[in-house]
This record gives structure tokens, sequence and C-alpha cells, in this order.
């Protein structure tokens, strides 16, 4: 989310892509909008889009079988595939 309190003005941009970058696209957005209104960006925290570090251990406690409780039938298993926590098929056969 981005704010412009001067113009009245916020983006908030949601994405459930890590890669997305939702800090620039809010920003273009904006631009759009407010033109040469903007002020050069600001770096407000650290780069969110580096990779995090968990233990085996922790990926473990995180691998299983999760169901969207507003849709039953809708599945998705979290597998620990090349040292990688990831979705996995429903049906795959793995150590979990």
């Amino acid at each position: 989310m981005i704010r412009f309190p001067d113009q009245h003005f916020t983006v908030a941009c949601l994405c459930n892509l890590g890669s997305a970058d939702p800090s620039d696209l809010a920003r273009k957005v904006a631009e759009v909008y407010l033109g040469s209104d903007m002020e050069p960006a600001e770096s407000t925290h650290a780069n969110a889009s580096r990779p995090i570090t968990i233990t085996p251990e922790q990926m473990q406690a995180k691998a299983g079988l999760y169901v969207n409780i507003k849709d039953p039938d809708d599945l998705v298993r979290w597998v620990i595939k090349d040292g990688k926590l990831q979705v996995g098929n429903v049906g795959e056969d793995t150590n979990l």
C-alpha cells in the first residue's frame, strides 16, 4: 500500500506471487493517476523479494494437507521436494 495524503490518494495492491513486487506495481498505478505530483521513491523497508531460509525441521512442520474451510473440496498439499517447501498435487505419493 502506498499513500499520498496531500493528494487524498491511496493505492493498495495485493499479490499472491512472491516475485510480483506489489510495492512497485502500486507505485506504477499511482504514477498513472498522479503523474508529476509524485515524489521520488523512498526505501522504507528491506528488500521484500529476498528469499527466506528455514530449517528442514521448520519445513517438515509446514508440510501436509491443507483444506479451504470455505470449500472443503479445495485441497492443497505442501511437500518438501529438492530441499524446498512446495505446493504438490493432492494425489502425489509423498512421505508426509
